[in-house]
C-alpha cells in the first residue's frame, strides 16, 4: 500500500513470509549448485548447463534477498505504530537533549538547563520544566507528524486588564516572535485561565510543514533547534522585562 506521500507500507506478516520464501529459494539454489558441481565430470559434460543455471538462480535469489532487506527494513518503510514510537522518542529523548542547551542569560550559556519532562505525554505533546540556578520556566511542545505547537503561559494579576496586558506582552516579546515568524511560525496571545483558575495569558506558536518530521532527521533537528532558540529568547526577554512566567504545568486549553 502506498500512502499520500508515497511511502510503501508492508505489513510485518507479509515481510516475514516474503523473507522466508527468499531464504528457502536461496538455500535450495545453493544446494542445487553444490550438488551439480560435486557431480560434474570433465569427461561427461551433461551437468555443465545445470551448473550455469543453478548459479544464475543463486545470483538472482541473492539480488532479490538484498532488495527485500532494503525494501522491508528501510527507514522510510514505516507504519503508524512506528510513527507513534518516533513521536515518543522525539518527546522523551530528542527534544529534551536540545532544550538542555538553553540558558536564561548570556552569562549562564556554558551551564545550560536541567530539563524535566512533566507527567505523561499528551496525544502528541508534552510539558517540560527548564531550570538553571534560581531561574525556572515551563513550556508545552507538540509534534503532530508535520505540525509543531509550542505553548507558553504568563501569570496575570487578577486586578489587571488582560487585554492591556496582552498589548504590553506583544510589545515586550516582539523580537522573539518576529524572529519565529520569519521561519513560518504563527503566534497568538490569548487570555485564559489555568486549571487552578488563575488568570493567565496563553501564548501559542504553531506551524504546519509540508514534510513529515518523523522521517526527516535533518529537518527535525532544524526545528528542534529553532524551538530551543525561540524558547531561550522568550525566557531571557521575560527576565529582562520582569514578566512573571507561570509555573503551572502548561498545556493546550
Amino acid at each position: 500500500m502506498i500512502d499520500s506521500v508515497g511511502l510503501i507500507h508492508i505489513p510485518q506478516k507479509i515481510r516475514n513470509i516474503a523473507l522466508w520464501l527468499l531464504g528457502v529459494a536461496l538455500l535450495s539454489a545453493v544446494v542445487m549448485t553444490t550438488f551439480y558441481v560435486a557431480a560434474d565430470n570433465p569427461k561427461d559434460p551433461k551437468y555443465a548447463d545445470w551448473i550455469l543455471l543453478s548459479m544464475s538462480v543463486v545470483q538472482i535469489t541473492l539480488a532479490g534477498f538484498a532488495g527485500g532487506l532494503v525494501l522491508f527494513f528501510s527507514e522510510r518503510e514505516v507504519g503508524t505504530d512506528v510513527l507513534q514510537q518516533k513521536t515518543d522518542q522525539f518527546l522523551n529523548e530528542l527534544l529534551p537533549s536540545v532544550l538542555a542547551k538553553i540558558s536564561p542569560s548570556y552569562d549562564q550559556r556554558h551551564i545550560g538547563s536541567r530539563v524535566t519532562k512533566l507527567g505523561r505525554s499528551d496525544i502528541f505533546g508534552a510539558a517540560y520544566e527548564l531550570s538553571c540556578g534560581t531561574q525556572k520556566m515551563k513550556l508545552w511542545v507538540g509534534l503532530n507528524v508535520s505540525r509543531i505547537i509550542v505553548v507558553y503561559w504568563i501569570d496575570v494579576d487578577k486586578s489587571t486588564d488582560q487585554s492591556k496586558v496582552i498589548i504590553d506582552l506583544q510589545k515586550a516579546f516582539f523580537f522573539t516572535f518576529e524572529g519565529a515568524n520569519k521561519v513560518g511560525f504563527s503566534t497568538n496571545f490569548e487570555p485564559a485561565r489555568s486549571p487552578t483558575n488563575k488568570p493567565i495569558v496563553s501564548i501559542w506558536s504553531n506551524i504546519k510543514l509540508e514534510q513529515n518530521l518523523l522521517l526527516q532527521p535533518s529537518d527535525r533537528l532544524f526545528w528542534m533547534q529553532d524551538i530551543a532558540m525561540m524558547t531561550e529568547s522568550f525566557w531571557r526577554t521575560a527576565i529582562r522585562n520582569k514578566v512573571q512566567l507561570s509555573l503551572e504545568e502548561p498545556s493546550p486549553l
